[in-house]
Order: structure tokens, then C-alpha cells, then sequence
């Protein structure tokens, strides 16, 4: 029976070896995979982020533009406000 159990602690134990060989492979294979995606992965991310950048800074600009023109328009509105009163308070005289 010591042999028997002997025996059977050995498959055990190799069956076991095996296995963790095994995982410890395809582990192995999971994680070479998963890095090559990743690193496939970066150009297209970085093109994204640039891309965003680019759009987010051509808003930015838009936004200015269209704040100078609408306060350029708002002083062009007091200049002429305030010549027409000018005006109007020469014609009085």
C-alpha cells in the first residue's frame, strides 16, 4: 500500500508539474499576445490624441474669432451710439 500511495503522490505530482507547465505556457502566449495588440494599439491611440488636440485647438481658435468679432462689432455699436448722440445734441444747438 506505501508504494501504491507512493506511486500515486508521483503521478500526482507530475500530472501537477504538468499542468502548471502548461499554463505557465499558454500564460506566456496569452501575455505575448496581449503586448503585440497593445503595441499595435499606440500608433492609432497617439493619432487619436493628436487628432483631438488639433480639433480642440481649431474650437479654441473659432472662439476667439468669434469673440473679436463680436466685441469689434459691440465697439463699432458704442462708436456709432455715441457719434449719433453727439449729433443729436449739435442739431439741439
Amino acid at each position: 500500500q506505501a508504494r501504491d500511495a507512493s506511486r500515486n503522490a508521483g503521478d500526482v505530482t507530475e500530472e501537477l508539474k504538468d499542468d502548471l507547465s502548461e499554463g505557465t505556457q499558454k500564460g506566456v502566449q496569452n501575455l505575448k499576445r496581449n503586448i503585440e495588440q497593445a503595441r499595435q494599439a499606440v500608433p492609432k491611440i497617439v493619432d487619436e490624441a493628436k487628432q483631438n488636440a488639433q480639433d480642440a485647438g481649431k474650437d479654441a481658435q473659432n472662439s476667439a474669432k468669434d469673440l473679436s468679432r463680436g466685441v469689434q462689432r459691440a465697439a463699432d455699436e458704442v462708436q456709432d451710439r455715441a457719434a449719433n448722440t453727439v449729433d443729436s445734441v449739435r442739431n439741439r444747438n
